[in-house]
């Protein structure tokens, strides 16, 4: 049978698309309401950590149930039985969120999701400005307080502290400063016995205001 032909028989016995086949981005899967996986593509197999003999996929879907699907039909020929975050589990224990919608197809289920990479995006985003922020709010913290009291930090011994509080290691501060890590240290040192504190546990408590132990 002539190559061409052979695809073109293939495809027709496909319910997914041949150039879906290795795309990653987009997971599309035709599940039997059993739980059976009878047909899926690349992306599909992973989210749900890779090829495996065992055709049932069942216990992967978390959210919604694979249960919960099942159960539904649709009353419109074409319309999806569900549309929204599908969340998918694997054995090893990780899970990936897709966004996309399950039709009810000859009595099976038809998948067809893909990553929601704008909304991770987003998250990303947002959890990157809440950080910048709480940085912010410490080294705010750490200056009021310092000026609160009868320390006398030097503006180097301020840009240590300042570090110290929101988890810098020496060699960071060192890095971000343009100094050398054994001078943060004498800084550090002196910021220490200013404040009078013998660790940065202490240092911490000392920034916040905390009563020391």
């Amino acid at each position: 049978m002539p190559a061409a032909t052979q695809k073109a028989a293939a495809e027709s016995s496909s319910v997914i698309p041949w150039w879906l086949d290795g795309m990653s981005a987009v997971a599309c899967a035709v599940i039997r309401r059993d739980g059976t996986l009878l047909e899926a593509n690349r992306g599909f197999h992973t989210a749900v950590a890779g090829p495996h003999d065992d055709p049932q996929v069942r216990d992967a879907f978390l959210n919604p149930a694979f249960d919960q699907l099942a159960g539904r039909s649709s009353r419109v020929p074409g319309d999806a039985i569900y549309t929204g975050i599908l969340n998918l589990g694997s054995a090893d224990g990780t899970t990936v969120s897709l966004r996309g919608s399950v039709f009810d197809f000859g009595g099976c289920l038809l998948v067809v999701a893909e990553h929601d990479v704008a909304g991770i995006t987003r998250a990303i985003d947002r959890l990157t400005l809440l950080n910048e922020q709480l940085v912010q709010a410490r080294r705010g913290a750490v200056v009021r307080q310092v000026e609160r009291g009868d320390s006398k930090l030097t503006p180097r011994e301020m840009d240590v502290l300042e570090r110290l509080v929101t988890g810098g290691s020496n060699k960071q501060i060192a890095g971000d400063l343009g100094i050398s890590p054994r001078t943060v240290e004498v800084h550090r040192a002196r910021v220490m016995a200013k404040m009078k504190v013998k660790n940065v546990v202490e240092l911490l408590q000392a920034v916040a205001g905390w009563p020391l132990p």
